[in-house]
């Protein structure tokens, strides 16, 4: 009886663990990319994960990118394999979350390579269309702070295609002035070209000698961006926080908001503010996110670093403030 007794006890209170796959472990994690279909090109999000049962699941998160603004978003459940006939993953929908009207489930196909996922789309449509998908690990990944918000803009089509990557790096100056375009266009649900002209602007000359890049001329000739004078933009150098912040006014006043009445935060560091920049970080530092209350542009221990970098995941949840407090 007592022998039985103790044999229970083991036996109940040994926790079991799934198993799994290896190679279907090394394609757990959030890739990030896009992919074609009869939409044409789409953001894509993938978020594969292994349940406690040992099997692998995925959401499938699609959305507009830039160029292609009309494609609505939605999101549906995935089953994962692994063929080991030819090496490859395979991602099949089963079941829609969020549907929008007239799409059907894609599945993707491909191998798995340096953190890299692409391959073939199938549209079960008689189409096949192709797919690359990044992993967000390591430099790909933003940082846990920033996590949750670069998440969200992401997914609602604010950040393009090449920048969904190396988030902790700094952000340079033709980058940023990409993100403003990206964001303008999402906002408005118009191409660049037609926000221009219906602001009654129009492209005139380069102004710069340095660059052609057209999101840098564009906010160019919205008066988002300037150059330091002499024909030259500088386009590879990074942006400062003094930078940002004027930049970011701009950017609301293309959307008619006033940025003249403002509060001042006494940063300690305030006499160090280039004096062009001091209304534009009055602004930012008052304006706020209506989603979560919370500044455009912060400081830290009530300095602002008005000279610092600025990295691309600052840039993006700094953008994606500001375009939700105007909703």
């Amino acid at each position: 009886m007592l022998l039985t007794l103790i044999i229970t006890i083991i036996s109940t209170s040994v926790p079991s663990f799934a198993i799994g796959d290896p190679k279907l472990d090394k394609l757990v994690g959030t890739f990030r990319g896009s992919y074609y279909a009869n939409q044409g090109h789409t953001g894509l999000t993938l978020k594969v994960e292994k349940t406690d049962d040992g099997e692998y699941i995925a959401e499938f998160f699609f959305y507009s990118v830039p160029d292609n603004p009309s494609v609505p978003s939605g999101r549906y459940k995935c089953e994962v394999t692994y063929l080991s006939d030819t090496g490859n993953y395979y991602v099949r929908g089963v079941e829609w979350i969020e549907r929008p009207s007239g799409y059907v489930f894609v599945d993707l196909e491909g191998p798995l390579k340096e953190g890299i996922f692409e391959g073939i789309v199938d549209s079960h449509l008689g189409s096949k269309y192709t797919f690359h998908l990044v992993k967000q690990e390591g430099e790909n990944a933003p940082s846990n702070w920033a996590e949750v918000t670069v998440d969200d803009a992401v997914l609602e089509g604010y950040v393009p295609l090449e920048l969904q990557n190396n988030y902790k790096k700094s952000i340079t100056r033709a980058e940023f002035a990409r993100l403003v375009v990206a964001a303008i266009s999402l906002k408005t649900d118009q191409n660049i070209e037609e926000v221009i002209e219906s602001k009654g602007y129009s492209y005139e000359e380069n102004p710069f000698d340095d660059t052609s890049d057209r999101y840098v001329l564009a906010a160019s000739t919205l008066n988002i961006v300037k150059g330091y004078g002499n024909r030259k933009f500088g386009p590879d150098d990074l942006i400062t926080r003094e930078q940002s912040a004027v930049m970011l006014t701009r950017l609301a006043e293309v959307f008619n908001v006033d940025t003249s009445e403002n509060r001042s935060i006494q940063f300690k560091d305030r006499s160090s503010f280039s004096d062009w920049a001091v209304s534009s970080i009055d602004f930012v530092t008052h304006r706020t996110d209506k989603k979560t209350n919370t500044p455009v542009m912060m400081g830290s221990d009530n300095l602002f670093n008005p000279k610092g970098n600025y990295t691309k995941e600052q840039a993006i949840l700094t953008i994606y403030r500001l375009m939700n407090s105007l909703d």
